[in-house]
């Protein structure tokens, strides 16, 4: 976590060689890969994904009320976040 806040720039660059090598037809590197997903996804998960309900009642929804606040680490993940969701679907039993 502590390169994140140092350098955003090669946390995003070693994640994207992670998503390239989980590409690959190896089902024992895929398998390793998956791991570390699940990990750093179920880590994202707990860590940053709180749902708050709005301060109003919920009869008096406003726009503002429903944009959601995204935190600057799933900001951070977003473009390797989506990366790897079309891989997983990529490699979804047919």
């Amino acid at each position: 976590e502590k390169t994140a806040q140092t350098n955003p720039a090669l946390l995003q660059s070693a994640m994207g060689l992670l998503v390239a090598i989980s590409h690959v037809e190896d089902m024992e590197i895929f398998k390793i890969c998956l791991e570390y997903w699940n990990v750093l996804t179920s880590d994202l998960y707990h860590t940053e994904c709180h749902f708050q309900p709005p301060p109003q009642s919920a009869l008096v929804l406003t726009p503002a009320t429903l944009t959601p606040v995204t935190s600057p680490r799933l900001q951070l993940y977003a473009p390797i976040l989506n990366k790897l969701r079309v891989l997983m679907v990529s490699r979804m039993a047919k």
